[in-house]
């Protein structure tokens, strides 16, 4: 359902796949459903946009400014959200297998249930994100800050967390198996100091480290 609200640059017909929108204003846009894959949105502006249940499947949504936007149940799997400006966003049980988050602030986003497979967040902003019980298989977070960041019961099998920051981040339940952990900032027993994580450190926060071949 597309409803471009007080936009008068853009129609319904505009709404489409491989559509051009590069510097879009689509701010509050309705777009639950739309079918954008493969959209040039790059730069465009969807603050507060609706975007539940669309599809955006490689789009190109480089420095889009997102911020607060609804992806929940989106399709951005492929997507390339290069430096996207995600903060608030809600992207419950969205797909962004294979996606580019590459210096993308997700900072206080809704991640939860989100699957974030094999997905480029190095560098990203994610301090204070929701990412309880998100699919990281396999992802690059490499010198990502996830600083009190929630990333109970998250599966991060085989994830880069190289130079990644977890001050205070919630660890419980967390599956760390196989994750290559060099560099990776935590706080001590007294909840005070930096440190790098070891498997002990992690395991006390309540992280799961199951033996690996």
């Amino acid at each position: 359902m597309v409803d471009l609200g007080y936009t008068d640059s853009y129609d319904d017909e505009d709404i489409k796949p491989e559509a051009d929108l590069e510097e879009a204003d689509l701010k509050q846009a309705g777009l639950e459903e739309a079918d954008l894959k493969q959209a040039g949105l790059e730069e465009a502006d969807l603050k507060q946009a609706d975007l539940k249940e669309a599809n955006l499947k490689g789009a190109n949504l480089r420095e889009a400014g997102l911020k607060k936007a609804d992806l929940s149940d989106a399709n951005l799997e492929d997507a390339d959200l290069f430096g996207a400006e995600l903060e608030k966003a809600d992207l419950s049980e969205a797909t962004l297998k294979d996606t580019s988050l590459f210096s993308a602030d997700l900072s206080s986003a809704e991640l939860t249930h989100v699957d974030l497979t094999r997905a480029e967040l190095n560098l990203a902003e994610l301090t204070h994100a929701d990412l309880h019980n998100a699919e990281l298989f396999e992802a690059d977070l490499e010198g990502a800050d996830l600083k009190e960041t929630n990333l109970r019961g998250a599966k991060l099998e085989r994830a880069n967390l190289s130079r990644a920051d977890l001050t205070n981040a919630d660890l419980r339940g967390i599956d760390v198996s196989g994750a290559d952990l060099m560099r990776t900032t935590v706080v001590d027993h007294t909840g005070e100091e930096e440190v790098y994580a070891t498997k002990q450190i992690l395991h006390n926060r309540g992280a799961i480290l199951y033996p690996t071949e």
